[in-house]
């Protein structure tokens, strides 16, 4: 609570805007850290995709939301747009000059990245020039973990990488980890031809690992040039895929088992569990310790697979810290074996050029205008009410096509004045809630209110008189509006 928004509000939220290494990394530790109910949540928003967008912003407040944009060049174009759409946002809610700088962070290597979203320096968060994407969540860019879990949680991730990094530089070529795992690896794509490497964890918690891996390994090793610039003549790295090893059971285990193909697989479980459902953590242990041995047993066929199984006796931040360490310094070490540098992304680069080529004749159509759902709060005298009605018209000038509902008191459910200004009448008697019983039908329909503010059912809630802020509605409907 110690950093409030604009207003002095909490903040709830935190969207981080960032894609490819600016967001996988992030994603990946509070996807396997986070709590049931987290006291600060955290979204992603990566991909230029107004649906993203919506369903993301759709359902928060932006006086308690904090913005993070992560970008190593601050050039990278997808987070642009999101920043933009982001920033008409806050403005459309009033957020504005110096109060941006509340709601509005930046990750970023390049020195000017706060200026060119005129923001004040100490709101840019520097990243090293040569920390790579794909290795960076250890660097500033895992700030939106820090915010959501806790310093304390990102700390323990530090450690636990940082006691990785010590264990490769100390250990004997036969104890180290991520080296053995490399020569495994190289001797399976390159020795035996396996084009594929599947991924498959048996922990919930690191489901969103699969995706973190295919991008850690097949951006920096989906190379065809060497260091020196010339061609490479052997294969380098494997196509990564995966899922979540117990669904994946019910999905493509058949074609691992009976396939006409080999394929390395690495499979991943946790012995204690992140829960205190002992059968489920039961039969989830069972299948992946009989899968292990069923995928590396393929009788009477020409076609194999080979199975690594990595065990964690549980999974904190610190050993979630190390097993990320151990697969980047596997990568790395495939790097040097392949001959290969895996810092760099030459290919991605191209799209990106022509991407931004192509933009200029993309023509983008607008679906039909929806027609929007509007709840006006008001209720008092009738006086109050009679001279909000310049209100209503206002708003139906802005939004001819809305449907726009009205709440009351009780005793003015028949006011004239009011039929024409709205669609619909949902009666409250919120002066009377406290003196008096609700009606029958007015408790019918205060229930119906609740379960359509709990639903979402309103594209805007307008407070007139200030009921929403004293609590009334939110109290019974845990609706979050504002006005």
């Amino acid at each position: 609570g110690r950093y409030c928004g604009c207003r002095g509000d909490k903040i709830t939220d935190v969207i981080n805007v960032g894609i490819g290494g600016s967001e996988m990394g992030p994603r990946t530790v509070y996807h396997a850290l986070r709590g049931i109910q987290p006291p600060v949540r955290l979204h992603f928003l990566s991909a230029a995709d107004g649906v993203a967008f919506d369903r993301i912003v759709g359902r928060l407040n932006p006086f308690k939301t904090l913005i993070i944009v992560s970008s190593k060049s601050f050039k990278t174009r997808e987070t642009a747009v999101n920043a933009a759409a982001l920033d008409q946002w806050l403005l459309e809610a009033g957020i504005a000059g110096a109060d941006r700088a509340r709601h509005l962070l930046v990750v970023s290597a390049n020195p000017s990245a706060a200026d060119e979203m005129n923001l004040p320096p100490e709101n840019l968060f520097p990243i090293w020039d040569w920390v790579g994407g794909r290795f960076s969540v250890w660097s500033a860019i895992g700030l939106c973990d820090a915010i959501a879990l806790g310093s304390d949680a990102f700390l323990a991730l530090l450690s636990g990488a940082h006691a990785m990094d010590m264990h490769v530089e100390s250990s004997s070529a036969q104890e180290n980890l991520p080296l053995l795992m490399a020569l495994v690896s190289y001797w399976n794509s390159v020795e035996l031809g396996i084009a594929l490497h599947c991924c498959l964890p048996y922990d919930e918690r690191l489901r969103v690992m699969v995706a973190w891996q295919q991008q850690l390994e097949m951006e920096s090793l989906g190379k065809c040039t060497g260091i020196d610039g010339a061609p490479v003549s052997a294969r380098t790295g494997q196509g990564i895929w995966g899922g979540h090893g117990n669904e994946s059971q019910h999905s493509f285990y058949q074609w691992l088992r009976e396939g006409t193909a080999n394929s390395s697989i690495d499979l991943l479980w946790c012995e204690k569990p992140g829960h205190r459902h002992a059968d489920l953590h039961r039969v989830l242990i069972a299948n992946a310790k009989a899968q292990a041995e069923a995928l590396v047993t393929r009788e009477n066929s020409a076609w194999f697979n080979a199975v690594t199984t990595v065990s964690i006796d549980e999974l904190d931040a610190a050993r979630l810290g190390a097993l990320l360490a151990l697969y980047e310094h596997k990568t790395t070490m495939l790097g040097t074996l392949y001959g290969i540098n895996p810092f760099d992304q030459p290919g991605v680069e191209f799209g990106k050029k022509l991407s931004r080529k192509a933009e200029s004749a993309v023509e983008f159509q607008a679906p039909p205008a929806m027609s929007r759902r509007i709840l006006v709060i008001k209720s008092s005298s009738m006086g109050d009410v009679i001279h909000a009605l310049p209100a209503a018209h206002d708003i139906r000038q802005a939004f001819p096509d809305c449907t726009l509902d009205w709440v009351v008191e009780e005793s003015f459910a028949d006011v004239p004045a009011l039929s024409g200004a709205i669609d619909h009448r949902i009666i409250t008697a919120f002066r009377r809630w406290r003196k008096s019983p609700l009606s029958r039908r007015t408790r019918e329909e205060f229930s119906e209110l609740r379960r359509q503010l709990r639903a979402g059912s309103y594209d805007c809630v307008i407070d007139i008189q200030g009921l929403l802020r004293t609590g009334v509605v939110a109290r019974l409907s845990g609706a979050e509006s504002w006005g």
